[in-house]
């Protein structure tokens, strides 16, 4: 409890002087509510209860239904705690989240989810694209990802590796995979490993990519980082709104607040995909 109040003041304090765009909110956030990664009052909304998590014999896997669509989870997790997880998914993508993906369903033909886990950003456009690359490299996800992605699977490769500057037996790199392989649009949520990504892809983006939404918050420094390479890679960049509120030991809270997503879009779209001009 001491800490926590410690902590506030820090939090109340900074906010004071911050050039933050919704700083004003922020303060009076804190001031009444609990911490909270995203600090904003939607962030009690519930979506999924207990019920909802179903359970299918035929894979002997749990699955709930997101957007219409059955999405399965790893193998003998608890209702509860899939519940749990479910709810901060669609907080994740509440319209006013800073971490919300935003693609045009129209405009792609060939994605690349990197960092896929459950699926739910590919199975929201897999009605709309020709094929999906899925990145995943934690083992527990690809018997549930396989059946979610069952009645789509002509449209899917799953890829079990980590995404990176180098490839190996257990890495690759966007410019290996994609060299003879189509790609418009890249989604990327990969624990800090963003940046060596745009170094191990820059071809790809280069030349192949149109678009892409990737996450600046998992380190302090990613959102320069990250737009930097992309702007030096010919791309228009613009952060959501918003931020994600990520306190850690021995740092100033100046670095807790921190932008979720950006929205890249290549300014020389000459080719790729459905919007080939």
């Amino acid at each position: 409890m001491r800490r926590e109040t410690a902590e506030r003041k820090k939090v109340l304090e900074y906010l004071e002087t911050a050039t933050l765009d919704d700083a004003e909110y922020l303060k009076s956030f804190f001031t009444h509510h609990c911490f909270d990664i995203f600090p904003y009052v939607w962030n009690n909304e519930t979506v999924y209860s207990e019920d909802d998590v179903k359970f299918d014999s035929q894979y002997g896997l749990s699955y709930v239904y997101w957007n219409g669509k059955k999405l399965y989870w790893k193998r003998g997790v608890k209702k509860r705690i899939i519940k749990q997880n479910l709810n901060g998914l669609k907080l994740e993508q509440h319209e006013g989240s800073p971490h919300k993906y935003n693609i045009d369903k129209n405009n792609y033909s060939y994605i690349a989810d990197l960092g896929t886990a459950e699926g739910c950003f590919t199975l929201d456009v897999i009605d709309y694209v020709d094929h999906a690359y899925l990145f995943e490299c934690d083992s527990e996800w690809f018997e549930p990802l396989e059946a979610t992605f069952a009645p789509w699977q002509h449209k899917i490769t799953l890829v079990k590796k980590f995404v990176g500057r180098f490839s190996d037996e257990t890495h690759i790199t966007l410019d290996e995979f994609f060299e003879n392989t189509p790609v418009d649009f890249i989604k990327a949520d990969i624990e800090g490993a963003e940046i060596d990504m745009l170094i191990g892809g820059e071809r790809t983006f280069k030349e192949n990519v149109i678009g892409a939404n990737i996450c600046l918050y998992h380190r302090p420094t990613d959102e320069q980082d990250i737009i930097s390479l992309l702007e030096a890679y010919g791309y228009k960049c613009m952060v959501n709104s918003g931020y994600m509120f990520m306190p850690q030991d021995n740092t100033a809270p100046s670095t807790w607040f921190r932008h979720g997503l950006v929205n890249a879009e290549r300014i020389n779209r000459l080719c790729g995909g459905k919007n080939r001009g």
